[in-house]
């Protein structure tokens, strides 16, 4: 295998094991940054963990961990801990995904919305494509 298998914290609860670096640029398609994306399978390999030990184990500040956790938190992909509410625990990927999927789904229909009412406020004027000739004299 080319990358190493990442055991997921939740393997015993039945989900698979995953690739850590495909795995963290494929959420990069579902709005993630790249250190967000790791930060999530950290703690999809070891499990909950406080924002300390994830800064040391990622190499980071700790305020860059909160920040980073809380994206991750907005973005539906991580929690506090229910045991502990200073700890950070992962969603399994099959819920932060649908999480991920259902906002961009929202964005959509935000941007489709935009679109109507630009178009109702333009009465529909058709404009030039880029690639058509314009008649303006110089």
């Amino acid at each position: 295998m080319m990358y190493d298998e990442i055991p997921s914290y939740f393997a015993n609860r039945g989900v698979c094991s995953i690739d850590a670096e495909p795995c963290t640029k494929l959420l990069s398609e579902f709005g993630l940054g790249e250190k967000e994306a790791q930060l999530y399978v950290h703690l999809l390999k070891y499990g909950p963990k406080r924002a300390g030990d994830l800064a040391r184990s990622l190499k980071t500040y700790r305020e860059d961990a909160y920040r980073r956790c809380g994206r991750l938190i907005n973005a539906g992909m991580i929690t506090k801990s229910t045991e502990d509410s200073s700890c950070y625990a992962p969603l399994s990927l099959d819920d932060a995904l649908d999480t991920a999927i259902n906002s961009l789904r929202s964005e959509l229909r935000r941007l489709q919305r935009f679109k109507r009412a630009l178009l109702t406020d333009t009465n529909g004027a058709v404009c030039r494509g880029a690639g058509e000739a314009h008649a303006f004299k110089c």
